[in-house]
């Protein structure tokens, strides 16, 4: 059975991991312990509630002007480097 006790914490989670990842709903629930369509319903309102927060009436209003604060994603990402000795390879 769904856990439909979700903190307002993973709320927020949840929505700023779809913008990031952009999961489906079904894996995004999953990984909250929650059903797919309550996914759903936490990102579209945690959204709405996130827009008349900056108080833009939509997306398309958002501005660089608008942000008042900035969140870097500076995660590491794994990167492949040649081996000593190895040639490249062009096909």
């Amino acid at each position: 059975m769904p856990n439909k006790n979700i903190s307002k914490e993973d709320k927020l989670l949840l929505t700023l991991t779809y913008l990031r990842h952009y999961p489906t709903f079904l894996n995004l629930g999953k990984s909250f312990h929650i059903s797919e369509s309550y996914a759903n319903k936490i990102y579209y309102k945690t959204m709405d509630y996130l827009m008349k927060f900056i108080h833009a009436k939509k997306t398309d209003d958002l501005l660089w002007d608008d942000v008042a604060t900035v969140i870097v994603d500076a995660t590491e990402q794994p990167m492949e480097r040649l081996v000593k000795k190895q040639n490249l390879i062009f096909w």
